[in-house]
């Protein structure tokens, strides 16, 4: 069961003002952006289809309790912490700790349409996703951990996931387990480079 959130009015003003600050429109229309976004302008069918009723790129939200520049996989042990490769566990080692000690890796990066967190305390990142190939979900299904690949298999074309309405909350859930196709939406991010992880580069 996803965690039921608590809507954040203020911050999404906030954040409207610092995107608009950051002149949105010259952002999304930039060589930069269209580079890894694809020209949703000319050809939005070759483009990332997280776009909003007029076909321009819509903004999306991820609550967070930490600043970080990388959506990384993670796993939990038993005693409930949690470890993150490339940073608790190096990359060369990931695969050989996860199956050594029978963990479920978790990489699925969940985003809504609205800026919801936990408390007031959370950290909301604005940011674009790049997913060209969207499968999408059943209507106001309730999601949670695992939502993902219980629609996507390794084997499909689809690199995200929408569910609308999801849990009949009047917003969407987008869900994409490639850190390449996240990018920080908020003007601090002009290269937009398709390769790396970095959300701000």
């Amino acid at each position: 069961m996803f965690h039921v959130f608590i809507y954040m009015g203020s911050i999404l003003e906030i954040i409207n003002e610092e995107i608009e600050n950051h002149n949105f429109n010259q952002l999304i229309g930039s060589d930069e952006f269209k580079n890894w976004f694809g020209d949703w302008e000319n050809d939005p069918e070759n483009s990332s289809k997280v776009v909003d009723v007029d076909g321009k790129p819509l903004v999306v939200y991820h609550a967070t309790n930490n600043n970080f520049n990388q959506f990384r996989p993670s796993t939990m042990l038993n005693n409930g912490s949690v470890k993150y490769k490339g940073i608790d566990i190096p990359d060369s080692e990931w695969n050989d700790f996860i199956s050594s000690h029978d963990l479920e890796q978790q990489d699925e990066f969940w985003f809504s349409t609205k800026p919801w967190g936990n408390d007031d305390n959370d950290i909301i990142l604005p940011v674009f996703l790049n997913i060209r190939n969207l499968e999408i979900g059943d209507a106001g299904d309730v999601g949670g951990y695992g939502t993902y690949h219980n629609y996507i298999s390794t084997y499909d074309s689809s690199d995200g996931l929408v569910i609308h309405n999801a849990d009949n909350s009047g917003m969407d859930y987008y869900i994409t387990t490639t850190p390449e196709n996240i990018k920080i939406a908020n003007g601090k991010n002009k290269i937009f480079s398709p390769t790396n992880t970095d959300i701000y580069k």
